[in-house]
């Protein structure tokens, strides 16, 4: 299949009973057994006896996203924060040594500086991502894994994967990407040297704010020990239901994303000019400093993601989010109706944010599917309530 094909094609399974054309939700706890079920091939993780460990609607999600970027097998998990921990859980032992991105998101930060930590003594360094003196500087002897979000969430540094890649194998550890931000066909970190990359499919994939999900795609042997260890035993299998929606959702992700993008290079272009904004954070605009990175790296658009700074109170910024109209302020991104968050972050978590998100907080603007020109008056009319008129 070329171009866009996979997402309307791709581990979809024609139901041979009924000959429905998409895969019917199976929402079986267990499926049948031979007779004789020491014939089964216990090293297949994918076989289809416990929902727990596998099922129809799990297994064609699983092709679907495995094809989506270009990766041997995928793990689809019933959060992204359940496919993060399963990877970790399965490449890391104790007293192993983990380089992560200063700027990630929060479930990821406390996943790999607090639990893992006490949990499996895991050594973590936090680092700037794009400085990649600063990640060979951290390199240790006992180093398994660096880790990194392709567009760091909330403030929107770019990784070089490539760059990255080569640190880590040349240390004999591997890269995992979450690539959450960045679906195919926008970016594909395999294709640019990672081990393994991981989204959380409540977001771009899934696309209507319905469904939670999560998966971790790459080579065979390796997807296969996540499913072994961290999938069948440890649990985190997605219902049925909810695998069946995200495969509904997928088949117009490279049309949402399309729009996505474009709404996003709008609003940011927008608020760049705005003198009422103090910092706008978007890699789509010339002048933001991973621009160059993300712009040999993405396809087709610099992501949905647009996080900003105004000046004022910490009351000010509250009075701005609830005077709008037409945006929600609600956490999570990638759905079809925009979202926006305003959060004052703690020290340790906002060591590595460009200022002035440090002193005003930072307000995250996720994109959705309105008119570009309805989003900017209300995001222009929220602002002239509180600071007055454009001048």
């Amino acid at each position: 299949m070329t171009g866009d094909t996979w997402a309307v094609h791709g581990g979809n399974r024609p139901d041979e009973t009924t000959g429905a054309i998409r895969t019917p939700i199976a929402m079986a706890n267990s499926y049948r057994l031979p007779a004789d079920p020491t014939a089964l091939a216990e090293d297949d993780p994918d076989l289809l006896v416990y929902t727990r460990e596998s099922g129809v609607n799990q297994l064609g999600l699983q092709d679907k996203l495995a094809h989506a970027e270009r990766g041997e097998a995928a793990a689809v998990f019933t959060t992204g924060m359940a496919a993060l921990h399963g990877a970790f859980f399965t490449i890391l032992a104790p007293g192993d040594h983990v380089i992560v991105s200063d700027i990630v998101y929060m479930g990821t930060f406390d996943l790999l500086t607090s639990l893992l930590p006490k949990k499996m003594g895991v050594q973590v360094d936090l680092v700037d991502i794009t400085d990649l003196d600063a990640v060979r500087a951290v390199i240790r002897p006992s180093t398994k894994l660096i880790h990194t979000e392709v567009i760091c969430n909330p403030d929107p540094k770019v990784a070089d994967v490539a760059a990255l890649a080569r640190i880590a194998h040349g240390a004999g550890a591997l890269l995992t990407v979450d690539s959450t931000f960045t679906p195919p066909p926008l970016m594909r970190p395999l294709d640019h040297g990672a081990d393994l990359v991981m989204h959380s499919l409540t977001k771009y994939i899934n696309g209507h704010g319905d469904a939670m999900g999560g998966v971790a795609i790459g080579d065979r042997d390796l997807v296969d020990q996540i499913k072994f260890g961290a999938l069948h035993h440890v649990g985190g299998a997605i219902a049925p239901f909810n695998a069946w929606l995200i495969m509904r959702g997928s088949l117009t992700l490279p049309l949402r994303l399309q729009r996505h993008c474009e709404n996003a290079q709008a609003i940011a272009e927008f608020l760049a000019s705005d003198p009422r904004i103090d910092l706008v954070a978007y890699p789509g605009l010339a002048g933001d400093p991973h621009h160059a990175s993300a712009s040999v790296q993405l396809t087709g658009g610099y992501g949905g993601i647009v996080s900003f700074a105004i000046a004022g109170s910490h009351q000010d910024r509250v009075q701005f989010i609830d005077d709008l109209r037409l945006i929600t302020s609600a956490v999570s991104l990638g759905h079809d109706e925009t979202l926006i968050a305003y959060e004052h972050y703690p020290p340790e978590r906002a060591a590595g944010f460009r200022e002035p998100f440090g002193d005003h907080g930072l307000i995250r603007l996720a994109v959705g599917l309105e008119s570009a020109k309805d989003l900017i008056a209300d995001l222009d009319a929220a602002l002239t309530t509180v600071y007055g008129p454009r001048t």
